[in-house]
C-alpha cells in the first residue's frame, strides 16, 4: 500500500529530450554521425534497431561505423535525485559514453 502511494504521489517525469522532430533543436552537433536530425529507425546497411520509444532516435550509423561526432545538449538543472536514460549501442566500452 505504501508504495502504491508512493507511486501516486510520485511528480511527473521531466523530459529533457524525445528526438521526436525533424531537427535536434539546440542541441549542438559536431562531425557527421548523426545527420541533421533524428533517424527513424535503422539507417541504411545497419542491423535491426529496437527498443528505442516513439518515432525518433539518435543513430550514429550514419555513413557506417567510421561516423564520427558528438551531439551535445543545451545546459539544464537537475532537479531530481536520479536521470533515467534510454541508451544502446555496440560493444566498444573505451569510445562509447555519455558525459
Amino acid at each position: 500500500m505504501l508504495l502504491l502511494l508512493a507511486l501516486i504521489l510520485a511528480p511527473p517525469d521531466i523530459l529533457l529530450a524525445d528526438f521526436e522532430g525533424p531537427t535536434y533543436g539546440d542541441w549542438q552537433i559536431e562531425g557527421a554521425a548523426f545527420g541533421t536530425g533524428p533517424a527513424q529507425g535503422a539507417l541504411p546497411n545497419q542491423m535491426a534497431v529496437s527498443g528505442f520509444h516513439g518515432r525518433g532516435l539518435v543513430n550514429t550509423y550514419l555513413g557506417g561505423d567510421a561516423s564520427r561526432g558528438s551531439l551535445t545538449s543545451p545546459e539544464f538543472s537537475i532537479n531530481r535525485r536520479w536521470m533515467t536514460f534510454l541508451i544502446g549501442g555496440g560493444y566498444d566500452p573505451e569510445n562509447l559514453a555519455i558525459q
